[in-house]
């Protein structure tokens, strides 16, 4: 079963066993802080305006692709966690973009935790969870 966290500060609150809770970091940075670019007359974008023009837009696309779904590092991290972890570990999977990694381990873990500077990226997985039953 996926639980569905929200936009927190750190980690997720508790939840049901064997869930995900899909939280992020919101790294927006207050506003008029924005460093001086080395470009005349030019603001520098900070990291999390970055984080958003690269991978919101595409953060369906990430869900529906084979190669991010189905590559070898992903079966080798289930064929570790199920040899090294059992129903009872937590699991972190930092950065997890669609969560392909975090919907695959989910059954073989207590808890996993999606965590991922991209809302975009977070509302997919959460979109995803939802369409699965698992929340």
């Amino acid at each position: 079963m996926l639980a569905l966290g929200t936009r927190v500060p750190a980690f997720a609150r508790a939840y049901a066993p064997r869930s995900v809770a899909v939280v992020a970091i919101n790294p927006a940075a207050p506003s008029g802080s924005r460093a001086k670019s080395p470009i005349e007359g030019t603001a520098m974008r900070t990291h999390a305006e970055s984080v958003y023009d690269q991978f919101d837009p595409q953060a369906q696309a990430y869900l529906t692709s084979k190669v991010h779904a189905d590559g070898p590092d992903i079966a080798r991290a289930e064929q570790l966690v199920a040899q090294a972890l059992g129903a009872h570990a937590m699991a972190l999977d930092v950065g997890c973009g669609a969560g392909h990694l975090s919907f695959r381990l989910a059954p073989l873990v207590g808890r996993i935790i999606s965590l991922d500077p991209s809302a975009g990226m977070l509302a997919t997985v959460a979109q995803s969870a939802a369409c699965r039953g698992a929340l």
